[in-house]
């Protein structure tokens, strides 16, 4: 609902104000700027980072020694507990994201010293303060302001994984007559960059496609859960942070081909990837893998197990499942790991098959097809995505 009002918003500005983005000039007491050995520090920067540590300071200070903070905080962890004991928590809710707007406001209205205002001009930020909020835990202050965190799609992670080995054993490039990849010496590369040497090994390329998205996953996971971020929130945050990734990807000095991403492929083990051999072997090592995958769940899920039990028990009810001694977060990191490893060995498949890796594989609408396969197929069952796919 925010978001649609943010748009409704967005456009109205642009009708009434135009779409142009307006410089604004510093007031003279925040022109100049302070130089320190070869450093130079704008005022007007200066006077934003300090407003920024001020802001800070003044919401821990309400959050920790004021009753509206106490209130704020107990609606936060627990607001039908709160609302038993009296707490009026419709009004706390209204009260503080009136705070949270308000504080927006004056970011808005301090950033115009650091750069241009335009009606979109708050898109540039809110992926990056989901990556932050994420990292720093919800309703963690501290850990908002020292913390932040990128991520991207598990299956694109074991897909490039994959596909920079492909890249390195194209063989000499006829026209730069380098056996770089074509976009290195484009970029005037002269060697490879160090990251990418171990990925000239099969056993290497293959083991980093299960390896780099389940440890990826580890570590976002352990960040988001720890936080006890679900439902819709974790959809937000998580597709916030792919497209943030998206981003990145784009980025030629990034070393993974940029906006074109992998592509040219021509062997793989030897083998002509184009070779109707290849396919088919490819073909069945899929078929294999989605048959494992299902019977792998099937075992997990099974209620005849304590796993299987306790993680039917956390869907229907993670709150008394931790009320009952358990560790929740554990069993969600786990199944959400073990899923992120699943997703690379697909991507690492798909290269192959498809030609080509680029970064509009993390695009957040490619993830939303994922969800749209589970709704269509059914929840909480094994087979449900795949006949949703």
């Amino acid at each position: 609902a925010t978001w649609g009002v943010s748009l409704i918003l967005e456009q109205v500005f642009r009708l009434y104000f135009g779409a142009a983005n307006v410089q604004v000039n510093s007031p003279d007491w925040l022109q100049g700027s302070l130089v320190i050995s070869d450093v130079s520090l704008g005022y007007n920067r200066m006077f934003v980072i300090l407003f920024a540590v001020l802001i800070v300071l003044g919401t821990v200070l309400l959050m920790a020694k004021t009753p509206l903070g106490l209130c704020i905080r107990a609606v936060m962890q627990n607001r039908d507990m709160a609302a038993c004991v009296g707490i009026q928590t419709s009004k706390i809710r209204m009260m503080t994201f009136a705070f949270g707007s308000g504080l927006a406001g004056l970011a808005g209205c301090f950033l115009s010293q650091i750069g241009n205002v335009g009606p979109a001009m708050g898109q540039n930020y809110i992926v990056d303060s989901f990556m932050v909020v994420v990292a720093g835990g919800v309703g963690n202050l501290f850990g908002t302001v020292f913390a932040s965190l990128g991520q991207c799609l598990f299956f694109a992670l074991g897909g490039y994984a994959f596909g920079m080995h492909l890249m390195l054993k194209i063989g000499i490039d006829p026209v730069y007559k380098s056996p770089l990849p074509d976009f290195m010496d484009f970029q005037g590369y002269n060697k490879l960059p160090l990251h990418w040497v171990p990925f000239d090994s099969f056993p290497f390329a293959a083991a980093a496609t299960i390896c780099v998205p389940a440890l990826v996953a580890l570590i976002f996971g352990f960040l988001v859960f720890r936080s006890r971020i679900t439902g819709v929130y974790f959809a937000i945050i998580t597709q916030a942070l792919t497209y943030a990734a998206w981003i990145l990807f784009l980025r030629n000095e990034f070393t993974f081909g940029g906006n074109n991403g992998f592509t040219k492929f021509n062997a793989i083990l030897g083998a002509p990837v184009n070779a109707p051999g290849t396919e088919r072997t490819l073909f069945i090592l899929s078929a294999l893998l989605l048959v494992g995958v299902i019977l792998l769940c099937t075992v997990l899920t099974r209620t005849r197990t304590r796993f299987g039990k306790v993680q039917k028990a956390i869907r229907d009810s993670e709150n008394r499942v931790r009320f009952s001694g358990y560790c929740t977060e554990n069993f969600k990191l786990f199944i959400f790991t073990l899923s992120a490893a699943i997703a690379g060995v697909a991507g690492a498949l798909y290269v192959p098959q498809a030609g080509i890796i680029n970064p509009d594989v993390m695009k957040p609408v490619e993830s939303l097809e994922v969800v749209v396969w589970v709704a269509v197929g059914g929840r909480a069952t094994v087979w449900g995505p795949v006949i949703g796919a």
